[in-house]
């Protein structure tokens, strides 16, 4: 017990606390040379932890923001945040790699693209118009952008501060934006080929969170309707006219597969289509595959259609595990495109990702061939801003989010690597374009 240190404060050194007076001016007693050394690693110990949660805090997603001398405070001003929703908000992206020309033969193809400069991108030209009404807070992105029809465009933003809720801003020139989401949990935005626009709200007491979400509410935001409430175990894929497509977010009979539904938003009850490995909807079809595919035999790709009731049923060879989720078809119906994840994994890419690298590919339904997209790869749980067809449905294209932009690809059959839509000028020499400048 002799042995043993308290530190006391302010007790003093000696017999009844009263201090050697021949070692006044000299070391300190050994006890109390102890008990600096105490004080000395407690400090340690403290100072270590407030470091630790300092390190902690600087990877928090929302920055604190310290005061600024006048002087900074003043040559920062002009300084605007560049909030963008893949690759930034706090978060690691790995890029695409991809070998590209620059676009030469045309697609007469318009599209819009997400992210913290939203716009309307010509792919043949690059010339990039602004959403019609659209505007944004410096502290805004944009992750999804719908056209309603006669000119309206249905825009979901979103902050990085609050990422997991989002905003739904009604745009059309000549006309102020109307925010219209209302006091829901907006989390996501639907549409069909015949304008109609639905925003999914979380369902819950509080709506605060998507912890408190008991399901998910459909609101429709182009004509008036009232809301609909799907049964909590429903998770949206896509939806055309009143019939909603979905999948069972509850514990599925396997660890690949889920329970498939048609959700019919007048009687409000669900059908059972099936289990499925991976599904998708497009067009009005949902597409889905039961099992995973085998590069053994042949992999079933069944389809229903949500207009006709019709369901179809075809036998394709496709590489093994193949999943169709995500997907997109062309609109003469013939092709569907969808990111194809490999079966071995990349060194190059970071390894907290349970996903291997993908190739988007295009699956030529009426003779079954599969065609990769040369020259492109996808890193690991990396999603492209958005794919489409041209409308003549020879043209894939592809917007892909890069670092503080949007970059958009275009790709016919036969072609040896995609074409970038030319860039904004963001530099210029006497003499040169960009275009003279090679991509290599």
């Amino acid at each position: 017990m002799d042995d043993q240190i308290y530190l006391v404060p302010g007790e003093l050194s000696g017999p009844a606390g009263q201090a050697d007076p021949e070692q006044a001016d000299s070391a300190p007693p050994r006890s109390v040379r102890q008990r600096a050394v105490g004080l000395a690693g407690l400090l340690a110990i403290v100072v270590t932890a407030v470091g630790i949660q300092h390190s902690r805090a600087s990877h928090l997603t929302v920055p604190i923001a310290a005061p600024e001398p006048a002087a900074a405070a003043a040559a920062s001003a002009s300084y605007q945040p560049w909030p963008q929703g893949v690759g930034v908000c706090g978060t690691r992206q790995d890029l695409p790699q991809i070998s590209w020309n620059l676009a030469t033969e045309p697609t007469h193809s318009t599209v819009p693209v997400a992210g913290a400069q939203p716009a309307l991108v010509d792919v043949d030209t690059g010339r990039r118009s602004a959403i019609p009404g659209l505007r944004l807070r410096t502290d805004q992105y944009v992750s999804k952008v719908v056209s309603g029809g006669s000119g309206v465009n249905y825009v979901l933003v979103r902050t990085c501060q609050r990422q997991w809720m989002a905003t739904v801003i009604r745009a059309q020139a000549g006309q102020p934006q109307q925010r219209v989401s209302g006091d829901r949990t907006i989390f996501g935005l639907l549409s069909d080929d015949a304008g109609a626009v639905w925003a999914e709200a979380y369902t819950g007491p509080t709506k605060v969170s998507p912890a408190a979400a008991l399901g998910t509410t459909l609101v429709r935001l182009d004509a008036p309707a009232p809301a609909v409430e799907l049964p909590p175990e429903l998770n949206v894929i896509g939806l055309a006219g009143n019939q909603v497509v979905a999948i069972a977010v509850g514990p599925p009979r396997s660890l690949t597969q889920y329970r498939l539904y048609r959700y019919d938003l007048t009687t409000r009850r669900p059908s059972l289509l099936g289990t499925a490995y991976s599904a998708t909807e497009s067009r009005g079809k949902v597409l889905w595959t039961s099992t995973p595919c085998s590069a053994m035999g042949a992999c079933t790709l069944r389809s229903y259609d949500l207009r006709t009731g019709r369901l179809g049923i075809r036998d394709f060879h496709l590489p093994l595990g193949s999943g169709v989720t995500g997907g997109v078809l062309s609109p003469d119906g013939r092709k569907l495109a969808f990111a194809l994840q490999r079966e071995i994994a990349d060194p190059y890419y970071r390894s907290d990702s349970r996903d291997n690298p993908a190739d988007l590919v295009v699956l030529d339904l009426t003779n079954g061939e599969l065609e990769p997209v040369p020259d492109l790869e996808l890193p690991p749980s990396y999603l492209p801003g958005s794919i489409s067809f041209s409308t003549d449905s020879n043209w894939l294209i592809v917007s892909l989010p890069v670092d503080g932009w949007v970059d958009v690809f275009s790709w016919r059959s036969g072609m040896s690597m995609p074409q970038l839509t030319p860039r904004p000028m963001s530099f210029g020499w006497p003499g040169i374009t960009e275009k003279q400048v090679s991509p290599q």
